[in-house]
């Protein structure tokens, strides 16, 4: 990815989706038992103070619990829907 123009510590995935508050979600993937890097703790408290979501998850399942929630798409809006 530094080939590509990444920069250190920039987050996995971004969603310039404002939703709740925030401008956007800005999504670090760790494996479980992974631990963020110095750049990255730097670049999610530097998201966070500038009004996006920005958080760590652990593995593809949490990741897509957390996208899903954040768009309102999550298990819950889906139990309410089937529940309708």
């Amino acid at each position: 990815m530094k080939k590509e123009g990444a920069l250190a510590g920039v987050s996995d995935v971004f969603l310039p989706v404002a939703r709740g508050g925030y401008h956007g979600l800005y999504v670090e993937l760790k494996v479980k038992g992974g631990k963020t890097s110095a750049s990255q703790k730097w670049w999610i408290k530097e998201t966070i103070k500038q009004g996006y979501l920005s958080v760590v998850c652990f593995g593809w399942v949490d990741a897509s619990e957390v996208i899903g929630e954040y768009l309102g798409v999550g298990k819950l809006t889906a139990q309410l829907l089937d529940n309708a």
